[in-house]
């Protein structure tokens, strides 16, 4: 499977916040997997960068494989929060996607 950040503006999405004593989390839902996406980087968005927004209009394009949609997801997020802690880039929202299967070998 290949994950491009993408998103609609119609699809109906959510997220939840997700505390205990040691760690914070994120439980989403969305009608598609566009939804899915789009919750947890509203939701990662919200723990990590709070209220703060970004102006600027640099994209930038991922290219995510994995073995299911559950995988995908994860590894999208991890993606997230390298580019928000290391390289410093809050990104304003899913542009395009792409989900795509492929065989398996």
């Amino acid at each position: 499977m290949t994950k491009k950040i993408s998103s609609r503006k119609a699809d109906c999405f959510g997220f939840k916040i997700i505390e205990n004593t040691a760690d914070i989390g994120i439980s989403v839902w969305g009608n598609d997997m566009a939804g899915l996406f789009s919750a947890g980087l509203t939701g990662c968005l919200k723990i990590t960068a709070g209220t703060a927004r970004t102006s600027g209009t640099e994209s930038i394009e991922l290219d995510l494989s994995a073995l299911d949609s559950e995988e995908l997801l994860i590894k999208f997020l991890n993606e997230i929060l390298y580019l928000i802690n290391v390289r410093r880039w809050l990104p304003a929202g899913i542009i395009e996607s792409t989900l795509q299967e492929t065989a398996s070998r």
